[in-house]
């Protein structure tokens, strides 16, 4: 890739970043936002688009596990948040329940398939 490529990339990446700051200034502004729904909104607006610009851009997109995982992190705290402080309706366990075991089937129905295994 050439320098002049790689500025023109980050310069995209700078605007686009700006972009979500600005949306996010204007929908608190005009949505009352609780503490709560703030910070996620936060976390998956502003925090995951600057992790990865980060892997990108200071880590020179080698350590895509280590970016992986602080996304999946960051969305488990979302995730949390939403359960933190009410009770959960049956309907929504019952959702996440039917779709951890779709997704548990899927990972096993193809285990004895060479070629198909995750590791």
């Amino acid at each position: 890739m050439s320098e002049k490529h790689l500025k023109e990339s980050r310069l995209s990446h700078c605007k686009l970043l700006s972009g979500f700051l600005i949306l996010i200034i204007v929908l608190v502004k005009k949505i009352r936002l609780n503490s709560r729904k703030l910070l996620s909104a936060f976390l998956v607006l502003i925090v995951v688009p600057a992790t990865i610009l980060f892997g990108v851009f200071f880590l020179n997109d080698r350590k895509y596990h280590f970016i992986s995982l602080l996304i999946i992190m960051y969305t488990i705290i979302v995730f949390f948040m939403s359960f933190e402080n009410r009770k959960p309706q049956t309907r929504e366990i019952i959702i996440i329940a039917v779709l951890s075991a779709i997704a548990v089937a899927g990972r096993t129905a193809f285990f004895s398939v060479p070629g198909m295994a995750i590791n």
